[in-house]
């Protein structure tokens, strides 16, 4: 057996080296465990070096595999037990770091990036995961597209039998099942100041577990802004960013007020695609799985220009999925939209296809739009029209995943409420199977670490328990946490709407990369033809598909990573 591991040294970069080897147990780990020190004195942990990586041995030479649930961090884990010929392949609560493995009968091989098992073995495109990918724009949880590859699913351990190479998968740690909803009239402001001292915690730990200067990505929204708030209290020089695209929405200005607030040492990072055809090819491959999340651009761009500031920088990540910050929330937090009985809704069908398509993305009129769009629909299709609304309706054949439709079955017919049940549904498929991956590897690639202090194993329980008014109330969203901002953000920022690291797709596909995607889709033995009904990747190239701008974007795009990726992925293939 062999362990390999790239290091970012961040925590003890002389003592932490790995693998590292304690008695009989041996590890290789990506991540960091953010309350090392505090296993350490808590448990009286005798440890020769500073490393968090050392205090994972320690911690599963003392309680096993039940020490995961101890640990608060981001991770993947492979830890070898001698004594038992036992390998542990381990994964954090929310999947912030990848684990892929291949597995065949006399051989298993593993990895936190599809790119690396890449060149250990050759791997066989899965031509049905691809068209799932397709119909559904995401590998949910173990999914991945090749044969005999899967992944580790986010809060899951897998046992290993060196000898035998017997698997066992055990989930360890179950989001639905960490806490029983709160109690409706427990003390609004007692509760606000629960959230505040998690957070805090949760900021701290991130912050001061680093050898290096921690940053902050500070946009004009409620998450960045109470990290920012509350990390400018555990430092006096916090360098903090906000990105600037050239053409789109410009924040920096809603950035600034914070930043002024706190002082920190701030920096607008300006932006613009003047390169990307010449670099959308890298950025793409960089994944080593098609990913059609087109904010991978920005979130390429301001990782690298952040890195020349800083190694580690604290971002918002899940926020919106724990705490409910998503629009599309609103409509689930009064209607039963699980439910199997879909007569009521027929007749929203008619009226959607009487509706002119909305021309601006901000209206009132395109959340109506959008409303009447989600209600024509039912099922796990409705759940995917709301998230990633990918156009399956070129397709010669749908084919949706097998484990995400038996996942959504299953949680239709819980009694969690609608709203929590969407929730659920996001952190399994939209946060664990691309946002996650999208920031992890887009940062990683230029060797820029990001840590969501909202993941915390304290935060995660916690937000899942709030009773679902803390979360949508009447058509506010992130209730609990617009509440808590009032205690530390200017107003202008408390009330803005929220905005991610948004593209203008259109303008990318038809404009800056309409060259070079036509060279790759254009050709009549393109890989993804053979998903499509004749004639509908050319008429998407022309412009003549029958579907709105914003969704001939939506789709060309996804079609086109699909196919960067596969002129890759055969190549590689050849070449192991």
């Amino acid at each position: 057996m062999q362990l390999l591991h790239a290091r970012l040294s961040i925590v003890d970069s002389v003592g932490g080296a790995q693998p590292m080897r304690r008695a009989n147990l041996l590890v290789s780990y990506n991540g960091e465990i953010y309350n090392h020190v505090q296993l350490k004195e808590q448990h009286q942990l005798r440890c020769e070096t500073q490393s968090d990586t050392e205090v994972l041995l320690a911690m599963y030479e003392q309680y096993g595999l039940a020490c995961f649930d101890m640990i608060d961090g981001m991770f993947a884990v492979a830890l070898y037990d001698a004594d038992k010929k036992k390998l542990i392949l381990a994964r954090d609560r929310a999947g912030e770091k990848p684990l892929y493995i291949s597995q065949t009968k006399n051989q298993l091989l593993f990895a936190s990036e599809l790119n690396t098992l890449a060149t250990m073995c050759r791997l066989k495109v899965d031509d049905a995961a691809i068209n799932s990918y397709l119909s559904t724009g995401v590998f949910f949880r173990s999914g991945t597209p090749y044969e005999n590859v899967y992944e580790c699913p986010a809060g899951c351990y897998i046992e290993v039998n060196t000898e035998s190479l017997e698997t066992k998968l055990t989930r360890w740690f179950d989001l639905s099942k960490t806490a029983e909803a709160s109690d409706p009239s427990f003390d609004e402001s007692a509760l606000i100041d629960q959230l505040d001292s998690r957070l805090h915690e949760s900021v701290k730990n991130r912050l001061l577990s680093s050898d290096l200067e921690v940053g902050a990505f500070l946009s004009g929204g409620i998450d960045s802004g109470l990290v920012t708030a509350i990390a400018s209290q555990y430092t006096d020089a916090l360098k903090t960013f906000t990105v600037s695209f050239e053409g789109q929405f410009d924040e920096s200005a809603l950035a600034e007020s914070v930043s002024a607030k706190y002082c920190t040492q701030h920096e607008t990072l300006r932006i613009d695609y003047g390169n990307l055809d010449q670099n959308i090819e890298q950025i793409l491959l960089n994944y080593g799985e098609p990913i059609c999340d087109d904010s991978v651009i920005p979130t390429w761009y301001v990782s690298q220009a952040a890195k020349q500031h800083v190694t580690v920088v604290l971002t918002g990540d899940g926020a919106d999925e724990l705490f409910g910050g998503y629009r599309r929330y609103v409509p689930f937090s009064k209607f039963d939209l699980f439910s199997s009985e879909n007569r009521k809704f027929n007749l929203w069908k008619p009226l959607h296809r009487v509706l002119p398509r909305p021309t601006n993305k901000m209206s009132y009129y395109n959340y109506g739009y959008r409303l009447v769009d989600l209600m024509k629909s039912s099922g796990l299709e409705r759940y995917l029209a709301t998230t990633i609304n990918v156009n399956s309706e070129g397709l010669a054949h749908v084919q949706r995943c097998g484990e995400l439709s038996q996942f959504y079955k299953a949680l239709a017919q819980t009694s969690n409420s609608s709203l929590s049940k969407l929730m659920l549904m996001d952190f399994h498929t939209l946060l664990h199977g691309a946002l996650l991956p999208k920031m992890d590897i887009g940062s990683m690639a230029h060797s820029l670490e990001t840590r969501s202090p909202f993941l915390s194993s304290d935060i995660l329980s916690f937000a899942h328990s709030l009773n679902d008014k803390y979360k949508i109330r009447g058509n506010t969203t992130k209730y609990a946490l617009r509440e808590l901002a009032r205690r530390y953000l200017p107003e202008q920022v408390q009330s803005a709407p929220k905005r991610g690291f948004e593209t203008s797709l259109e303008n990318i596909v038809s404009v800056r990369l309409k060259s070079i995607i036509h060279d790759y889709l254009s050709d009549s033995n393109a890989y993804v033809r053979q998903f499509y009904k004749p004639g509908f990747v050319d008429a998407l190239l022309s412009g003549s598909a029958s579907m709105s701008s914003t969704q001939r974007a939506r789709t060309l795009w996804m079609i086109f990573c699909v196919e960067v990726w596969a002129a890759r992925a055969a190549i590689t293939s050849q070449s192991v």
